[in-house]
């Protein structure tokens, strides 16, 4: 009973933290988000929330990746009719996942690669066990470390160097805040949330449902979809 109610107690000061910034969010300095692939014949656009430490958010990646980049609409990539941009949401009662997202604009600055910044969000996904019961009894500055340490090793598009910098300064910290304060803006309160032509809908979680959801938008006109 104790725990319940101390669950319950953490998602209502979480809500009402989420409904305090909404009054005070700041203007990103450009469009929040990192886009999946570029989209020439844009016809529906997907706004994807995600935590890196987020075990919902891992789970989610299996259809995500197998529909977007698998499937084919009268021979083209679906990603040339889907605009798919993917958010940042660190949700404060996953230790650590603030530490973690603060890399995502990091690595997107190095080199302005949107491929880099998946790689980095794949790569923290498949380990992020390693920074929640692996982290809990590690402070601030040795998870910082480790994450430097294990992320450069493993994918090589940035140093050990470069990491640690990162951590000195508050760019990318500010950065992170505001990306927050823009979800929470737009009435994200959990991960992942998925947003149709900017309307939450239930997260597909599996590639069937992604088909269902979509192939409407992809095989109607605009005026015929909207009616």
């Amino acid at each position: 009973l104790i725990v319940i109610v101390l669950v319950k107690m953490k998602l209502l000061l979480f809500v009402i933290l989420v409904l305090a910034v909404v009054m005070s969010a700041p203007i990103p300095s450009h469009p929040d988000g990192y886009l999946l692939k570029p989209s020439p014949q844009k016809k529906v656009r997907i706004d994807v929330y995600e935590d890196v430490l987020c075990s919902d958010c891992r789970n989610f990646q299996g259809g995500f990746k197998q529909y977007f980049n698998t499937k084919k609409v009268n021979g083209q990539a679906v990603t040339d009719f889907v605009e798919v941009v993917v958010h940042m949401f660190p949700l404060p009662y996953h230790h650590h996942a603030f530490i973690a997202t603060q890399l995502v604009p990091f690595v997107f600055d190095l080199h302005k690669n949107n491929t880099e910044v998946f790689e980095y969000i794949s790569w923290m996904l498949e380990h992020q066990d390693d920074y929640l019961e692996g982290g809990l009894n590690l402070t601030e500055y040795q998870v910082k470390d480790k994450l430097c340490q294990e992320s450069s090793a493993a994918l090589k598009f940035f140093t050990l160097k470069q990491c640690n910098d990162e951590f000195k300064t508050d760019a990318h910290d500010w950065a992170t805040r505001v990306s927050w304060k823009y979800a929470a803006y737009n009435s994200v309160t959990g991960t992942p949330s998925v947003f149709l032509n900017g309307v939450l809908i239930n997260t597909p979680g599996s590639y069937q449902m992604w088909d269902m959801f979509l192939t409407p938008y992809l095989n109607s006109t605009q005026s015929e979809v909207t009616q």
